[in-house]
Formats: C-alpha cells, structure tokens, sequence
C-alpha cells in the first residue's frame, strides 16, 4: 500500500502520529521539489516508486495504482471528502481507513497517537481537554488540506457546524509543532514496505493559504539553517496529481493544491534519533496497514 504519514514534532523531538493518508498521497512531489531547490539535484524518488511497483507488481507505479479495483470510486470519494461531490454509492471497505477515528481506534495501542475522542458538541468535554492539554485540536474525521481543522484554547473558539453532526469531528490533545514561528509538520511516504522519502512543511498560521516545502536534514533539532529565508513559486502540477488525474481534467477545487505550490529555501533539521524514529514507525505502519483486512474494521461514520 502507497501511503503518506503525517507527524507532529513536539518540542522535545518526539514525533506524533497526526494521519495516515491512503490513495495517492502527496510526499514524494515534495521531496523532489525540496531536492532540486534546495542541493540543485533530482531526487530520484519517482524511478524509485517505478521499481518498486515493477519489482512487486510487474508493472509501473502508474499502471499499478489506476488498475486497482477501487481506484475510479476513490477518486470520487476522494472528491467528497473535499465537501465537492456526493458520497459514491459503493464503498470499499478500505475507505474506513480515510475516517481518522477509525485510524485512531487500531493505532492508538501500538504507535505515538494525539489522545483523541470523538467530538460530542458539548463544552464540558472541551473544558476538560483544555484543562488536561492546555489546548486542543477540533478537526474532521474525514477531509484533507486540513480544512476544518481548529486549534481551540476555550469555549469561544469553537466553530458553529454547518450541515455537519459533532461526531464528524474529533477532538484531540494539542501538540505544539513549531520551528521558529512557524507550524511545522513532517510528511513521510512508504511503499510496499519500503521507506520512500520525508519532506517538510512550514506554515505561518492555521488560518494561511499556503505552506511552503521544506528540506529536512538531520541537525541539532527543530530549528531552521535561515531564519530568514527566501521564498520560491513553484508553477508546475505534482507528480501525484499528474497520476491520479492522468485520465481527467484535474478538478477546479483541486488546482490550487496540486498545480501551485512555495518552497522555502532553507533546510529544517531535526535530531537524529527524531529522524530514525519517523522512519522506523512509518515502516511499521506500512507493514501493519498491508496486514490489514479492511473488511474486518469498524464501519466508518459515512457508511451508517
């Protein structure tokens, strides 16, 4: 399974498990952009995911991916998840991993999980969380570019729901992420049990419309090699977007993510045992994803 696993990097150095993302996730466009800008060179990444699936599947990444089964209904469900499109009416059982609570239930004993609850709309829970963690996350059980997503330090951040029930949400402990003054994340990729690549992203508020790509190097830890630094445009469409649309004209909502993006043109570093430990749990994670039978999961809240 192709998968892109977000983290969280507390100010100790410990990575949290924010999601984890099936399909087609973005990472190894991010890596290279990272590569080229950053040490002038190609990454490499994409004839690498290439092997891999030749040496698996006999055949390319490309080709692999758009012959599953499920790939023509993903893309539409994929497409709701954006709030874009009506939920398709056969649902494979692998779309109860894009419900993070589900997620949450079947990775919580075993990785370094946000303690999180299902969100009942009810301020004595908030209350409670804010007093236990000092703040906490409000964000969809099933959506992506973190929309949706509030950071709330009491009562008078939560959001007014509009056409959405409270359990659609999840409420979970706040983990500060930040290098310098800004939001920092990890996103790291695997295939087949392989690990592919990790990249960064830099973003100057929850409420900003962009982020920029960032190298990551192994260093002293949760700082940046410029504080201040460059910022560069970068106009061409992912590699993932290229592949998961390669048969349709990318979707309006969806240009903006993956035709437009920023790089920043410094490095963030993290200690080693960090990096090591972000690679070591994201190759346990793609073999415990690959042993999975989806059809054994809890329902997800959209097929109820």
């Amino acid at each position: 399974m192709y998968l892109g696993i977000d983290f969280l990097i507390a100010g100790d150095g410990t990575p949290f498990i924010s999601e984890v993302n099936i399909g087609l996730p973005g990472g190894a466009f991010e890596y290279d952009v990272a590569s080229r800008l950053t040490y002038g060179r190609s990454s490499g990444i994409y004839d690498r995911i290439d092997e891999i699936a030749k040496k698996v599947y006999g055949r390319s990444f490309s080709d692999y991916i758009t012959s599953t089964p499920w790939f023509e209904e993903h893309r539409k469900f994929k497409i709701w998840l954006d709030r874009k499109g009506p939920l398709p009416q056969k649902l494979y059982p692998l779309f109860r991993l894009e419900d993070k609570w589900v997620q949450y239930e079947f990775l919580k004993e075993k990785f370094n999980l946000p303690y999180s609850e299902i969100y009942t709309g009810k301020a004595e829970q908030v209350e409670k969380m804010i007093e236990r963690f000092g703040k906490t996350a409000l964000k969809r059980r099933a959506g992506r570019w973190s929309k949706g997503f509030r950071a709330i330090a009491g009562i008078a951040d939560l959001p007014l729901l509009e056409n959405e029930l409270p359990e659609e949400y999840i409420c979970s402990q706040f983990i500060t992420s930040k290098i310098s003054d800004y939001l920092f994340s990890v996103r790291a990729n695997v295939f087949e049990e392989e690990f592919l690549c990790l990249s960064g992203d830099l973003t100057p508020s929850y409420q900003s419309k962009w982020r920029f790509i960032v190298a990551v190097e192994e260093g002293k830890g949760l700082q940046l090699r410029d504080e201040h630094f460059e910022t560069v445009d970068v106009c061409e469409p992912a590699w993932e977007g290229e592949v998961w649309c390669k048969d349709m004209e990318i979707p309006e909502h969806m240009k903006l993510n993956l035709t437009s993006d920023m790089a920043a043109l410094t490095i963030a570093y993290l200690t080693k045992k960090t990096i090591k430990d972000i690679k070591e749990t994201s190759l346990k994670i793609g073999k415990f994803y690959d042993s999975l039978d989806p059809e054994t999961l809890p329902k997800a809240f959209f097929e109820k």
